[in-house]
């Protein structure tokens, strides 16, 4: 006889892991170790790609594709913002602002968010 205590563990570990993976992929784009275009074709080698030429591919503003794009300007993810706008007020227009405000979930969840619909 079964007590259901296995599965509710099983959907905890679940959990725990997902946010894990989210949260790395959180640190990863704070250290800039991650995939999207600005920082994709710095370390080409010999296909080096001009920063200029490093576009967003979500949107069609030909852009450079870089943290700040992302966070504050990337059309694609106007409806994302919206769901996170307390969190982008006037006085919330840098990077460093942006990662300073107390609500340090809002930031977490709005970056992961952002990184989850770029598929990174």
């Amino acid at each position: 006889m079964s007590s259901g205590l296995g599965h509710t563990a099983f959907i905890g570990v679940i959990v725990i892991c997902l946010f894990l993976v989210r949260m790395q992929c959180f640190l990863q784009f704070r250290l800039g170790c991650h995939s999207l275009p600005i920082a994709a074709g710095r370390f080409a080698g010999a296909a080096h790609v001009p920063r200029a030429h490093r576009v967003c591919l979500a949107c069609n503003k030909g852009a450079v594709g870089d943290e700040m794009h992302l966070i504050f300007e990337c059309t694609a993810l106007a409806s994302l913002r919206s769901r996170h706008a307390s969190l982008f007020t006037g006085s919330t227009d840098t990077m460093r602002s942006f990662f300073a405000q107390p609500d340090h979930m809002g930031v977490f969840h709005c970056v992961a968010n952002c990184l989850d619909f770029m598929m990174i």
